[in-house]
């Protein structure tokens, strides 16, 4: 429909053309006002066409294969929450979430769907070998990786009720949920962060390049991760009390379908092949499966990890796409426990796929410190938040030291920062987030957000509508003077 209704505008605008020239005695006034005419009311055909007229609306929304979805969707929940505070929600990887019903359900997800997504935001999940994103256009979760979650001010968690270990750290029972076809349990955050949340201690750019994946999540509990021209009377963190803490342990394969593992690498020889792998559960950690190597032949198949109360599907592109992530590694998480035992974990793993078998094992990340972590960045943090549908957020703080105050809202040069009603400048801080630095005492701080672009845009609309206007009247005048 759409390619035919573009052909015969395109004849359309030939056959104007040619009727226009064989006209006789038209002034070029007539000439460029018929084609602004033509120009304006094309768009206005073409527009209904395309998203009324059995065109992209019409396909989707009016035979209801999508608006269904959505009306059932138990993501419907989130619209119904009572909390004043500032948070986002998340929800299990498991789930076939639309990366977009945020913004279609008006909830503050982590999922989103978009060709120019915020660079930072890719960088983010990449740098942490993340599943929670598939694409330089596609980012689903944050993988319940309770750092992330918390740095992310997310503070409600939905999952399926048979899913509990997908649950992050430190989340209570809020409330069960059911639709038509499954039932849910909806988790509150027992230790969430302040939009506005300050470091004492940081960590320049360059240092956290170096860490691996699982370090650059836990050092973003401890110090701002920031650009050094940024930091002015920080104390610098040592990354090896964050290093330290982090245990690893290996795997042993227990079982095997359609998978050859060799001493140096996995390798499937079938569709759904699976591999089962058991590894030692720690009490009071949370542990991640290192994935390395990782090498599709197919563009896109998604492989699964499943355990007893757990599934996630993770998304593997072929590195040679246009949208791949120039990416082989993968950390997934598989949650944590209060207990110390064994655990089978099944990866099933689509055909043409490799690992390097050397590089999977397990990391432990102790939870022990992380109620303190989550204190220490709340206690002097930003206070009696307001936001607004104008994009404005404001609060309060008093801070016992000079210290960067970190945003869990997504870089944007966009934005604004004021301070006691004085511009202060914004950069960006632990990699995708905000921050700007802030003086001992208490302050008034006020965010504000207008598009780059956007009356810069409007302004040479305007301009280039008045010079039409003016050249339209020159010309007319000067039509009149050669009579």
């Amino acid at each position: 429909m759409e390619s035919e209704t573009t052909f015969r505008m395109l004849v359309g605008a030939v056959l104007l053309i040619l009727l226009i020239n064989c006209m006789k005695k038209i002034t070029k006034m007539q000439y460029y006002t018929a084609m602004m005419v033509f120009i304006v009311v094309s768009l206005a055909v073409h527009g209904r066409m395309l998203y009324d007229i059995g065109g992209v609306v019409d396909t989707f929304m009016y035979n209801g294969s999508i608006s269904v979805k959505f009306e059932r969707s138990p993501y419907l929940f989130f619209t119904d929450i009572s909390d004043d505070n500032f948070y986002r929600v998340d929800t299990s990887s498991a789930d076939d979430e639309f990366e977009n019903t945020g913004l279609v359900l008006d909830y503050n997800g982590v999922s989103m769907y978009n060709s120019v997504i915020n660079k930072g935001m890719v960088k983010y999940h990449k740098d942490l070998d993340s599943i929670g994103i598939s694409a330089v256009h596609r980012i689903y979760s944050f993988d319940n990786r309770t750092a992330l979650e918390a740095l992310a001010n997310v503070r409600y968690y939905m999952i399926r009720k048979e899913f509990t270990q997908n649950l992050p750290y430190g989340f209570s029972k809020y409330k069960d949920y059911s639709t038509e076809t499954n039932e849910y349990t909806i988790y509150k955050n027992d230790y969430p962060l302040s939009i506005g949340y300050t470091y004492d201690k940081y960590i320049d750019n360059e240092e956290y390049e170096k860490l691996s994946a699982i370090e650059k999540q836990q050092v973003m509990l401890e110090a701002a991760v920031l650009d050094t021209k940024n930091v002015k009377s920080l104390a610098k963190e040592d990354t090896r009390s964050v290093s330290d803490k982090i245990k690893y342990g290996t795997v042993t394969v227990k079982s095997k379908d359609g998978v050859v593992v060799k001493t140096d690498r996995i390798r499937s020889k079938k569709e759904e092949s699976t591999l089962t792998l058991s590894y030692e559960k720690k009490k009071g950690y949370e542990a991640y499966l290192m994935l390395d190597g990782v090498i599709t032949k197919k563009p896109r198949i998604k492989a699964k990890i499943s355990t007893d109360n757990m599934e996630k599907n993770i998304v593997l592109r072929n590195n040679d796409l246009t949208y791949a992530l120039g990416r082989d590694s993968y950390l997934i998480n598989l949650g944590y426990s209060d207990t110390s035992e064994s655990e089978d974990v099944t990866f099933t793993i689509p055909i043409e796929a490799k690992i390097n078998y050397s590089d999977v094992k397990v990391c432990y990340v102790p939870m022990d410190d992380y109620v303190s972590q989550i204190e220490e960045r709340n206690e002097e943090s930003l206070q009696n938040v307001l936001t607004d549908k104008n994009n404005e957020v404001s609060g309060n703080v008093t801070l016992s030291s000079d210290k960067v105050m970190v945003f869990s809202i997504p870089y944007s040069s966009g934005w604004k920062a004021y301070v006691d009603g004085k511009e202060t400048s914004v950069f960006r801080a632990n990699t995708m987030y905000m921050g700007i630095n802030m003086t001992k005492g208490s302050h008034k701080v006020v965010l504000r957000y207008n598009s780059p672009g956007l009356h810069l845009g409007m302004m040479a609309s305007a301009a280039g509508i008045i010079i039409w206007i003016l050249l339209a009247v020159a010309s007319k005048k000067k039509k009149q003077k050669g009579r």
